[in-house]
């Protein structure tokens, strides 16, 4: 209601003004007023809120010793505070709440934390010290998706990477080209304790290498075409072992160079592949006699100066290369 004013006339005692009945009355109603607006009963304010002179202080539903009080600091302008049209709590910055349906623009999180989904655990985000502000994109994803982080096993697709550093890689089937065409096919061997080494090369060294590796001592490198196909090579040239002495040739060179002014007595060990060859030159002007450990045809073959012989394993014995 408006506030209902008392009427004292128009000059002191001029019988003019309200009787003292109409004056109480509306004092009654006035106060009945303040009441009610206080603490929602007219006959008494319950002192569950209070006007302090810092602010007004909220009693809660027991009257005891604590209460809540809200404040203001001293504005520096004209300041509106709205509440929304909706039911439920103040949320204020020390207090654990959980918000809802909260639209937050450009936040700053210390130290965010997600729980999982029994809410028995959390997801924490621990950041490092930057040097600069740093930016994290999203890509415009068209479907739902999943982040990769780098200790979780995960499948990865559709992903270029440029400049990699892989320590140990493990390839399911194969490598395609920038067109998506296959360009080397992988076929696991269960229980494989062989594989290749690929090694490139530098001024010193000369040039790249493919060779096997394994715990074993020897072990075969095997290059297979398909089918009836051939192992077409530009150039071929074997590792070739020089040797000035009477003594056993190399067992890893594929080219024997014989080189002495004297005649020398060599001994040609067993081959270890069926097909190994060996190829021989005699470029000094001794000439050399080579006995083979299992020769097909006799047990030794002589080689003068500037001529060549070229031997292959049968998985039994050497057999020379001679024309008819």
């Amino acid at each position: 209601m408006a506030r209902q004013n008392i009427f004292t006339g128009t000059t002191a005692n001029d019988g003019t003004g309200d009787t003292l009945r109409n004056a109480a009355t509306k004092i009654n109603a006035n106060f009945r007023e303040v009441y009610t607006r206080l603490s929602g009963d007219s006959t008494g304010i319950t002192g569950q809120v209070q006007f302090a002179s810092d602010g007004v202080k909220f009693e809660g539903t027991l009257t005891d010793s604590n209460n809540t009080t809200v404040k203001v600091v001293n504005p520096t302008g004209i300041r509106t505070q709205i509440l929304p049209d909706k039911t439920g709590a103040i949320i204020v910055d020390s207090a654990t709440q959980t918000l809802k349906n909260k639209t937050i623009l450009s936040p700053t999180f210390t130290t965010p934390s997600i729980k999982d989904n029994d809410l028995s655990h959390s997801y924490n985000f621990v950041v490092s010290n930057l040097v600069a502000d740093r930016n994290v994109n999203l890509p415009l994803l068209n479907d739902s998706d999943t982040f990769v982080f780098n200790k979780t096993t995960a499948v990865l697709e559709n992903k270029s990477l440029t400049s990699p550093t892989i320590t140990t890689g493990r390839l399911v089937t194969g490598v395609n080209d920038v067109n998506g065409a296959r360009l080397m096919s992988v076929t696991a061997t269960a229980n494989a304790v062989y594989n290749v080494t690929l090694a490139n090369g530098d001024s010193a060294t000369g040039f790249p290498t493919l060779s096997s590796s394994g715990a074993n001592t020897n072990i075969n490198l095997q290059i297979d075409a398909k089918g009836q196909g051939s192992v077409s090579l530009k150039k071929l040239a074997m590792t070739s072992s020089t040797i000035t002495s009477t003594g056993t040739v190399s067992d890893l060179a594929g080219h024997i160079v014989i080189n002495s002014l004297t005649a020398l007595a060599l001994t040609l060990n067993d081959g270890t592949t069926v097909g190994e060859q060996k190829i021989f030159t005699n470029k000094g002007a001794g000439t050399a006699t080579i006995t083979p450990t299992s020769l097909a045809d006799g047990t030794s073959f002589t080689l003068a100066q500037n001529k060549a012989a070229m031997c292959i394993w049968d998985g039994t014995n050497w057999f020379r290369i001679v024309s008819a």
